[in-house]
């Protein structure tokens, strides 16, 4: 069986919305109203380009570097519990931006296999996300990984690698890191995983995907997707992927 694994901030919805809000209302309560701060864009409000590179505790230390607040003040787990209570209450009110044409793709993978989500949010935060976009009916919640869950995502690959039913997995993300961690995962004897680049929100290039080991580029979802990685997978099961390099669909 083939296991789809996706990522959710920017791989399924535009994520942007709901962690503004958790870290503008998390921030104002552990540092005030003129401390508030969100997570694209700086104090000054310049653009932030690295968030989605970032994790959460990387994040809260660069913004109260900036504000000149000491970051031993506050416990990086417990803003981020409160970061994640707002951004939920947030998602419950407010319409999430679902990318076009995922749910078919997702559909189209689910008949292939089995889809799952590996995300490195917050199990509660990511489950509203789906129920209330709709695609929590495409996955296997069971069998899959949030915050907290696991220590790194190539660890969780070798670990449904091992089960007897994985024949191969795929992975979809917007992170160079998502792509390294499906090349440097050690796999069992005729298994695979094939690396799938996503840049639907612009955060990572293509060439930044691809030079971290994506397989494949995906610009925007279509049927498309799936009849190109029907291509990869044959390819890979017959060990001759090297004649051809990542593709932009």
């Amino acid at each position: 069986m083939q296991i789809s694994c996706w990522d959710v901030d920017n791989t399924l919805v535009r994520s942007h919305d709901y962690y503004d809000e958790g870290y503008r209302q998390a921030s104002r309560k552990f540092f005030g109203p003129k401390n508030e701060f969100v997570m694209t864009r700086r104090p000054d409000g310049s653009p932030e380009r690295d968030f989605s590179k970032l994790t959460t505790s990387e994040l809260l230390e660069r913004r109260l570097h900036e504000l000149g607040i000491d970051s031993s003040q506050v416990d990086p787990v417990e803003f981020y519990r409160v970061l994640s209570e707002f951004a939920k209450d947030f998602v419950k009110k407010e319409e999430i931006y679902v990318y076009p044409g995922v749910e078919e793709v997702l559909a189209g993978m689910g008949e292939r296999g089995k889809n799952i989500i590996i995300t490195s949010g917050p199990r509660e935060l990511q489950l509203v996300v789906l129920e209330t976009t709709g695609l929590r009916e495409h996955f296997n919640l069971g069998q899959s990984y949030f915050f907290g869950d696991y220590i790194n995502k190539r660890q969780v690959l070798e670990k449904i690698l091992q089960e007897p039913e994985t024949e191969s997995v795929v992975f979809f993300g917007d992170a160079p890191s998502e792509m390294a961690a499906v090349k440097q995962a050690s796999y069992p004897e005729g298994k695979y995983g094939i690396a799938v680049g996503v840049t639907v929100e612009g955060l990572s290039t293509a060439e930044e995907l691809k030079a971290a080991g994506a397989d494949e580029i995906i610009q925007a979802y279509s049927p498309e997707v799936l009849r190109e990685l029907d291509i990869i997978d044959e390819r890979f099961r017959e060990g001759r992927l090297g004649d051809r390099g990542p593709e932009r669909i």
